[in-house]
């Protein structure tokens, strides 16, 4: 194999390709990024048997092959290039690499021995903006587990239904809803997806409206953006049946400013967090919501103008559920609906239905 390309260009492309690299693993190979040139087509591909990235790299192709080579080693080395033409030459077991007066030589292994990426079959894709895919992404991921006590709740469900793409996280401490609408109808779909995963997914989603095509078979979700695939394995088993654990009514509904709100609660969990619970308290009526927080060296209070329907109530979160969520709301103002002060309070939008948060309380004596 012998090809030649800019120093710019093949970065990119390893810097997309290394997100999918095994960094621990028994197997050498998948330390390796794999390099293909044929038909003047340069592929370049990393995988860990969980997920996997294949990019395409503009080269000119002045000899076919394939070659495995150290995959951070030669990230790394050609971060440090210098600005050029890059000519990288490989043989069966060492591949050269070129750029104006610097040269090195690294050690490469079996293509053969690298394995290949799953194959999409023939399923059927179906096309969401790159902007709004990332947005859900970022969205929903912080709400899945962090931990594999629950396997599947370290995952976000995935659904198709007509129109509309939603993805769903919970951990068993709060949920996170986003949903949008798709260019046409696509049938209805449903997946479990590694969180990790898609927080890899969204670092190679643009900010325009252009769309990523995505697809799903028993085994495997695949997204390609432009000249980029990435391919993870889907979790195995039953998601929780999130719809049975939404309140259907509440008996307190406000009307906050997102802005002003995330301020509030980031003052109030500055303190919190010096607590043994990271605990904050609403306390609702008339038209202001008083947030406390309390910890062994300082308390906080501040007030903060509402709009309330239905009855007062004083309740307490976690800071960080709270703070994780506010800060993703991209919207001015939110409804926060309670039913009693041990029922989940819920986040929905003033208009629409792109997101619903779900954050349990915890329970409090009132004093």
């Amino acid at each position: 194999m012998r090809i030649q390309c800019e120093q710019s260009a093949l970065i990119l492309s390893l810097s997309i390709a290394g997100r999918a690299l095994s960094s621990r693993t028994p197997m050498p190979i998948l330390e390796g990024i794999y390099v293909e040139a044929q038909d003047q087509t340069v592929r370049i591909i990393s995988t860990d048997l969980q997920k996997g990235i294949e990019t395409l790299l503009p080269a000119q192709v002045i000899e076919d092959g394939a070659a495995v080579l150290p995959g951070k080693l030669f990230i790394e080395i050609a971060r440090r290039l210098p600005e050029g033409i890059v000519e990288i030459t490989a043989g069966e077991t060492e591949a050269t690499i070129d750029c104006a007066d610097f040269h090195t030589t690294l050690q490469t292994m079996d293509a053969q021995d690298f394995p290949p990426l799953p194959d999409t079959v023939s399923a059927n894709p179906v096309f969401v903006r790159q902007d709004a895919l990332r947005d859900m992404i970022a969205q929903t991921v912080f709400a899945a587990a962090a931990d594999d006590t629950r396997l599947i709740l370290t995952g976000v469900l995935f659904e198709i239904e007509a129109d509309i793409c939603r993805m769903v996280a919970l951990d068993g401490y709060r949920l996170a809803l986003r949903q949008t609408s798709l260019p046409a109808q696509s049938g209805s779909l449903s997946a479990v997806v590694p969180a990790a995963s898609l927080g890899e997914i969204a670092k190679i989603l643009g900010e325009d409206e252009n769309p990523a095509e995505i697809t799903l078979t028993d085994s495997h979700m695949f997204v390609r953006v432009d000249s980029t695939k990435f391919v993870t394995r889907l979790l195995e088993g039953e998601f929780i049946r999130y719809r049975q654990i939404l309140p259907a009514d509440w008996q307190t509904r406000i009307l906050v400013n997102v802005s002003q709100m995330t301020r509030a609660i980031e003052r109030a969990s500055t303190l919190a967090r010096e607590g043994r619970n990271n605990l904050i308290r609403f306390s609702v009526g008339g038209s202001m919501l008083q947030i406390r927080s309390n910890s062994e060296i300082g308390n906080a209070h501040e007030r903060v103008p509402v709009e309330l329907e239905g009855k007062e109530i004083e309740i307490a979160f976690n800071a960080r559920y709270l703070a994780d969520v506010f800060k993703n709301l991209d919207c001015e103002e939110a409804y926060l609906c309670f039913t009693t002060n041990v029922s989940p309070c819920i986040i929905r939008p003033v208009d629409g239905d792109s997101f619903l948060y779900l954050v349990l309380p915890v329970r409090i004596f009132t004093q």
